[in-house]
């Protein structure tokens, strides 16, 4: 009986031992299954270029925060110009009229105002020879402005300055007084104030004053001197006919001037006299 009851606790036992490997089994081949699945999905998200993506992350996020960092940066050194300072010495330009044009530069930012342009529209006022403009921490700029110099009245509308450039401002009378007139064609500016300058040091030596000079299209020269006498030079041997001319005018004419209407040069040995109240003498014309 006991040994009955022996063997049929020993089958218990095995088939105990038999369910439980079973059941380590079943569960063995579930978490195997498992692995197997969640490892395939793994597998699946390595196998895109999650690095590529993720550099590409880091790259847009660094460039971003440069540009915005930049940005910031940038309007905070590009402050609106508030302040501009105008330098120099004005006889005839008006520092109002400068100020005006400036005005275009206020609110500007520091460094993007066109500095090129401000100083082309300085300098396209007539009684602006040239200018310099530059820029003063953090919101100033400073302009320093040359006037032109009048030195002749040019086709009585205009003005030359010392290098024969013509301009033309909007009231020329205020100047023209004191200036010797000069005529000619444009473009000759400065061939007809270089001809003055030279004529005039001959004749000065001489005690003699030209008031004006005009260039005739064809080449011919006549000027104007003390007593509003015009003297006709021609187109070739001026200074010959300078020289003749000042002998003449010292030697008897200079006592006379206010009788003289013209005096013409354009001879081989003489002038000829044309008279207020007198007909002209010839001699010898060449």
């Amino acid at each position: 009986m006991k040994e009955a009851m022996r063997k049929k606790r020993r089958g218990a036992e095995k088939r105990g031992e038999g369910t439980a490997r079973s059941l380590r089994h079943s569960v063995v081949i579930a978490f195997r299954q498992t692995l197997t699945l969640i490892l395939g999905g793994w597998r699946g998200f390595v196998a895109l270029p999650w690095m590529w993506m993720f550099k590409s992350l880091l790259i847009v996020g660094f460039v971003g925060s440069l540009w915005f960092g930049q940005k910031y940066v940038w309007e905070q050194l590009d402050q609106p110009i508030s302040k501009v300072d105008i330098r120099g010495a004005f006889t005839h330009l008006q520092e109002d009229d400068l100020r005006v044009v400036m005005t275009r530069a206020l609110g500007k930012g520091f460094f993007s105002v066109d500095i090129d342009s401000v100083k082309q529209r300085v300098e396209q006022q007539p009684w602006v020879e040239q200018a310099s403009i530059r820029r003063i921490w953090p919101d100033r700029l400073e302009i320093h402005v040359v006037e032109e110099v009048p030195v002749a009245l040019w086709n009585g509308v205009s003005l030359l300055n010392p290098y024969g450039k013509a301009f033309t401002p909007a009231d020329t009378g205020i100047v023209t007084q004191q200036l010797p007139v000069l005529e000619g064609p444009e473009g000759q500016e400065h061939m007809v104030l270089e001809s003055y300058v030279q004529m005039h040091e001959k004749l000065r030596a001489q005690g003699i004053t030209i008031l004006s000079l005009k260039l005739e299209p064809r080449g011919a020269w006549t000027i104007g001197v003390d007593g509003g006498v015009s003297v006709m030079l021609g187109r070739e041997h001026i200074d010959d006919r300078l020289a003749r001319f000042a002998k003449v005018f010292n030697g008897y004419l200079q006592a006379n001037i206010a009788k003289v209407k013209l005096i013409d040069a354009r001879y081989t040995n003489g002038v000829s006299v044309d008279w207020r109240d007198e007909p002209s003498v010839a001699n010898d014309k060449g």
